[in-house]
């Protein structure tokens, strides 16, 4: 298992990183290429989530990489949820399979995001939403 405890520094008046990775993970839990919460702990701001591997490197690529990736974001799409924030360091292997994890910027995919949230969300990795959608 991996403890996270999520700051609040990033909160702001429309949203609450916990309480939204908390329903994030708690939505997509049927799925192979997320966290599963194990436990949490509400007034500590702690979730307890199963081990989803190591940072993706240039030794562990797997050779269906591509087709993980297409595979992550259709089930993200199918949960109608887009991350918001997917950069290298949110992207894990477990025994050759890949995860995304950390889902507290998650938002739904058919809304635009509250004009208060942050416009780095995601940096240099931010998704253009006009060639981003995978059938």
């Amino acid at each position: 298992t991996y403890i996270k405890f999520i700051s609040c520094y990033w909160d702001e008046p429309n949203i609450d990183t916990y309480e939204n990775e908390k329903y994030w993970l708690e939505k997509l839990k049927k799925s192979p290429y997320f966290p599963k919460i194990v436990v949490s702990e509400d007034d500590k701001r702690m979730l307890v989530v199963t081990d989803c591997g190591e940072h993706l490197n240039m030794h562990n690529i797997p050779d269906d990489l591509l087709t993980q990736r297409d595979n992550i974001l259709n089930e993200l799409q199918k949960y109608n949820c887009r991350h918001n924030d997917i950069k290298p360091d949110e992207i894990l292997i477990d025994q050759g399979k890949i995860k995304l994890v950390d889902f507290g910027w998650a938002y739904e995919l058919n809304k635009e995001n509250p004009d208060i949230w942050p416009k780095c969300l995601g940096a240099e990795f931010k998704c253009n939403k006009e060639t981003s959608k995978i059938k």
